[in-house]
């Protein structure tokens, strides 16, 4: 369905209805590179068309206009002796074909072969595209550097890995598919990769669930002993502070304990996990009757931390980046609350 061939690369578009397997993948591969490593004479002779066809193993594209006298091009087998005997079946071993450009005089001068791009550009068509000599060793090269990263981070041990390294690892995983991605390398070698982190991010997802699970019980700790020492105005308790690094989830969990554990309450809670801030705070509907609002709480209060943020009037939610303005953040959430309850 079209081809070209130029001095880094071949492209090849073909009818077919699904992608390439790796084992399809990899047997063109050997396929070519047999006849790279058989170093066969690459033949060429004008011929009067009518001829050329009469030759069983010749290819030509279905409606395309040909003129009278035609460029054959064979690789292996002799065009004089195929034209004597066109029938041969012999010659069905060989590539042969109508042909306008130039080609290299023997097929060891390829050196190497490797396929670097397999997909759909039509319905029904895909291409493939393939690259020889220095470009396919360059591309080879660089795909078992990436391989090899991909692979050490497959074999890292995990025990008593935390979310930070959950979130570290996720980091790394997603630019090294990123470059596998945009790197020109062996489709073969990107499979590999694609296998080994995949295996990586199932390591992740059970390491941040580790970690949540961790962290949900850090805070509810720390929820029992904030609610412990909060202080009371007009019979609502005050409940501000920064608690261990947990997901909104955790958060949300520890809010909703509050809210089982007293009749009125106001809840500011804040944690960082790397330069990531997370604020969430709550309000009991006795407050919200009044106009004292989550949402407006993290409206005043995450711009302080680098952020936003917004939500309902009972749960509100925020972030920014950066950390160390949270006790000044805390403080202020404090006082905000103290100033609507007085």
């Amino acid at each position: 369905r079209g081809s070209l061939v130029d001095p880094e690369k071949t492209r090849f578009d073909f009818s077919h209805n699904k992608p390439l397997t790796v084992d399809e993948i990899t047997r063109i591969e050997e396929l070519v590179t047999d006849q790279i490593d058989a170093d066969q004479t690459v033949h060429t002779k004008e011929v009067d068309q009518k001829k050329a066809l009469e030759i069983n193993t010749l290819r030509a594209v279905f409606g395309e206009k040909y003129p009278d006298i035609v460029r054959v091009v064979s690789i292996g087998a002799d065009i004089d002796e195929m034209l004597a005997d066109p029938e041969n079946p012999n010659w069905m071993k060989h590539s042969v074909e109508f042909c306008g450009g130039t080609h290299l005089n023997k097929t060891a001068a390829a050196e190497r072969f490797t396929l670097i791009v397999e997909e759909a550009v039509a319905k029904g068509v895909r291409r493939l595209v393939g690259v020889t000599g220095p470009t396919a060793q360059t591309a080879r090269a660089l795909g078992q550097q990436l391989l090899a990263e991909a692979q050490a981070l497959q074999s890292r041990d995990r025990k008593g890995a935390d979310a930070h390294d959950a979130v570290s690892l996720s980091r790394t995983t997603a630019d090294l598919q990123s470059r596998a991605n945009e790197s020109a390398i062996p489709l073969t070698t990107r499979h590999r990769i694609r296998d080994a982190l995949t295996d990586v991010q199932k390591t992740i997802k059970e390491q941040s669930k580790r970690a949540a699970t961790a962290a949900a019980g850090d805070v509810m700790t720390r929820a029992r002993e904030l609610l412990d020492e909060s202080i009371a105005i007009s019979d609502t308790r005050i409940i501000v502070a920064q608690v261990p690094p947990a997901n909104t989830d955790a958060l949300r969990g520890a809010v909703d304990w509050f809210r089982q554990k007293t009749d009125s309450s106001a809840v500011f809670l804040a944690c960082a996990e790397g330069h990531k801030v997370t604020l969430l705070a709550g309000m009991s509907k006795d407050l919200v009757k009044k106009g004292i609002k989550a949402g407006d709480l993290i409206k005043e209060i995450a711009p302080m931390v680098g952020g936003k943020g917004g939500g309902r009037p009972d749960m509100a939610q925020g972030g920014g980046g950066d950390p160390d303005a949270i006790p000044d953040a805390v403080d202020r959430a404090k006082a905000w609350i103290t100033e609507r309850l007085s």
